[in-house]
């Protein structure tokens, strides 16, 4: 029988396990946590059932959307999506709406703004320099008045320093429309063409980890062996075939063959894991790969809602605010809160060695509740609990030579025939759950053909190239 193992359960790992375990393959999945759904899990608290930061479903491609209405049925929820921006002491919605920023904003600050883009529009006509960096693609775009109102702060917030990112952040975190349909939406408020923004999301009724749980009650039906709290501490090689895979299960190490390895690990644990070691150019590309952490502060409030929105973003500067999103788990669904209870996401990512990550819960609540309060939708005396998690390896930063690092190291694990890495952190790729289920459809594709005997490493590039590709909407 045709034999895989995949590495994680996660948005990428779970979906492209079960589509092999329906073809008959024999596929164990090895998950290191003790539940299923990666980065996109949600866990327990008392009577809520909370997300790992939230996770809307909401995606332009048909087979990702067809694989999760198949999941889920009737417990895929239709959600209307408001999202608010707060820029100058006033909230806009989000995406930006340029003809509602224009009317809210003072007279000077609109002209300025709207002299900046215009001028920016004309120049970048007639310029063949997009720009390498975010902060001069974006500057070249839209120009410095709208660049700095907007974008700079929030990418010093999220990302670091802008002049040290890569222009590729800009293109799959920033719809930008034409100028055509940049005046259509000014003057008409007009949606225009392009859909940079979901009007609707969905959402599993019981917690975004309820797709992954249905996922793994799916592929053991199919046969499929799931492993829970299975770390994976070796990946074994020799010419050019991983020969065998050492996870840590119970405390012992336990073996495990198949002919077809998946792995969607981040690239840190691949590189620590292969034995023999790779070459130590590849290991430096390897380790000049980074990543941004990610603090997050739950507030509990006996209250049924703080605010309407989904999200709502924070770009201002940090010594204002100290987050760059809120959101509330209701918004998404209300039946993983008690009645008459709401918990408060704050979302604050940065650099792992941060010194926010020392701090105790107390003293996180401390840190942002001026800013808070500042918000107008949260006083101290209403924080009834409160807790955090953190989280590290979660954003790729695509500073300026993470190109060249990525593309060496996916040109040595592309040496192994019968190895492919996937998913977020396993392609270093900035995207969403949908996205990663869409890599999972293709790569269930080429291993097959691959068992096949007809697939071809240039194929499966071009497949990669394609995820380069994916645009996030928010």
């Amino acid at each position: 029988m045709k034999s895989v193992i995949v590495i994680g359960s996660g948005a990428t790992g779970l979906p492209l396990a079960v589509k092999l375990a329906e073809k008959g393959f024999a596929v164990t999945l090895l998950e290191k946590e003790k539940q299923v759904g990666g980065l996109a899990t949600s866990f327990k608290y008392k009577d809520f059932t909370i997300d790992f930061g939230p996770h809307k479903i909401y995606t332009q491609i048909p087979e990702a959307q067809k694989f999760i209405e198949d999941a889920l049925g009737e417990d895929l929820l239709a959600k209307p999506k408001k999202s608010k921006i707060r820029l100058m002491g006033k909230y806009f919605d989000y995406p930006v709406n340029i003809r509602q920023v224009m009317l809210g904003l003072n007279p000077l600050t609109t002209m300025s703004c709207g002299f900046s883009y215009g001028i920016a529009t004309v120049t970048s006509k007639f310029s063949k320099n997009e720009g390498n960096t975010y902060e001069s693609y974006l500057t070249n775009k839209f120009g410095p008045t709208v660049y700095n109102l907007i974008f700079k702060d929030f990418a010093w917030k999220v990302w670091g320093d802008p002049q040290k990112l890569s222009s590729d952040l800009a293109k799959a975190r920033v719809s930008i429309p034409s100028l055509p349909e940049m005046l259509k939406r000014v003057v008409l408020g007009d949606g225009g063409k392009k859909e940079i923004s979901a009007k609707t999301f969905y959402y599993p009724k019981k917690g975004n980890i309820e797709l992954y749980e249905k996922l793994a009650e799916k592929f053991e039906d199919y046969n499929g062996e799931l492993i829970l709290g299975a770390k994976v501490i070796e990946l074994k090689h020799k010419d050019d075939k991983i020969t065998e895979v050492i996870a840590e299960v119970r405390g012992r190490p336990e073996s495990f063959k198949a002919d077809y390895v998946v792995s969607t690990m981040p690239l840190s644990f691949v590189a620590s894991s292969l034995k023999p070691k790779p070459p130590v150019e590849v290991l430096n590309a390897f380790n000049n790969l980074k990543h941004r952490s990610i603090v997050l502060l739950f507030v509990i409030v006996n209250k049924d809602r703080l605010f309407d929105d989904s999200f709502i973003f924070y770009p201002e500067k940090l010594s204002d605010f100290p987050f760059h999103r809120l959101s509330e788990q209701k918004a998404f669904s209300e039946h993983t809160v008690p009645k008459d209870k709401t918990v408060l996401c704050v979302e604050m990512i940065r650099e792992p060695t941060d010194e926010i990550f020392n701090k105790t819960d107390k003293e996180i609540l401390d840190y942002v509740m001026p800013a808070l309060e500042k918000t107008g939708f949260l006083k101290k005396e209403d924080v009834a609990e409160f807790f955090t998690k953190k989280m590290h390896g979660i954003y790729p930063v695509y500073d300026l030579t993470y190109k060249e690092n990525l593309t060496k190291v996916l040109a040595y694990l592309d040496e192994f025939n019968n190895f492919m890495t996937l998913g977020r952190r396993g392609l270093f790729n900035y995207n969403n759950q949908d996205h990663c289920i869409d890599m999972a459809l293709h790569a269930e594709k080429f291993i097959d053909k691959w068992f096949a005997g007809s697939s071809s490493l240039e194929e499966w590039r071009s497949n990669r190239k394609k995820f380069e590709e994916y645009v996030i909407i928010d």
